[in-house]
């Protein structure tokens, strides 16, 4: 027969007498303290992982951080750096995916840079930190790519080149090369959590139940409309394999996308 889960206010009290105990410079009051505790663990079989679970719980608490995706960044929207506005699909779907990657809930305002990441909060950190470095270099590689291609049409059409390669052929085939980025980086994220369950097997099973533990929370917690996705990505076959690619060899360690300084892509004249 299972037993009960222990209760927070039950854990919360033997917590306090065992601070109790640690901290009475009488030796009396300490040992009394420490022999209630003792007797509340026995008599409920409240085991010591619940105790240190819920010391992590305390450290690492589970949080709704409302950010705002400014420009290449995902921070709290209190550290925005200008008026709210709207946001590019890509960057939404990049945060979405990055979300999942950690295991956190999320939600956005339509039509709106607001984005709400739910989970621990250290997950929630190093989920906005991974944006960063992820969208950064996305947004390296689209420029990349666009100028490549730019060149090459001066070079096949010469002065008539902006005739074969406008500046919405370039905003189209941009947006085609960042949506296929994420897409391919999220096949990367899939094949990642793949290889550490096969490889590392208890500590996965502790990253599936944090994933639940903060899935519950916030199906409790919480009510959301239902999401709609995007139908699929335009642009050329070449801009979307590229994409595609670009996205599947990001580095997810590479600190330099986090200190460059942040720019949108632009189309240069011609290009």
């Amino acid at each position: 027969m299972r037993r009960p889960i222990p209760s927070g206010k039950l854990i919360e009290r033997i917590r306090k007498l065992r601070a109790l105990s640690a901290s009475n410079d009488s030796s009396t009051e300490a040992e009394r303290a420490a022999a209630q505790a003792l007797r509340l663990m026995r008599e409920h079989a409240v085991p010591q992982a619940a105790l240190d679970a819920a010391a992590a719980e305390r450290e690492d608490p589970l949080v709704a951080r409302k950010s705002y995706i400014d420009g290449l960044r995902l921070v709290p929207i209190e550290e925005r750096s200008g008026l709210y506005a709207q946001t590019a699909g890509w960057k939404r779907s990049l945060a979405v995916e990055v979300s999942h990657y950690f295991g956190l809930q999320c939600s956005y305002a339509s039509g709106t840079a607001i984005f709400v990441l739910y989970g621990h909060s250290s997950d929630v950190e190093a989920a906005a930190e991974l944006y960063g470095t992820c969208a950064r270099q996305i947004d390296r590689l689209c420029a990349e790519h666009l100028r490549a291609k730019a060149e090459a049409a001066r070079e096949k059409y010469g002065g008539a080149a902006p005739h074969y390669w406008t500046p919405g052929d370039a905003r189209t085939e941009g947006t085609s090369f960042r949506d296929s980025a994420v897409a391919g980086l999220t096949s990367k994220f899939e094949e990642l959590t793949e290889e550490s369950a096969s490889a590392h097997a208890e500590p996965h099973a502790l990253v599936l139940s944090r994933r639940a533990k903060v899935a519950d929370w916030v199906s409790k917690t919480y009510t959301f409309k239902k999401s709609s996705s995007a139908e699929g990505f335009g642009g050329s076959t070449d801009f979307c394999d590229a994409g595609y690619a670009a996205g599947r060899r990001l580095d997810l360690h590479d600190r330099r996308a986090l200190d460059a300084p942040e720019r949108e892509v632009r189309a240069l004249e011609g290009a």
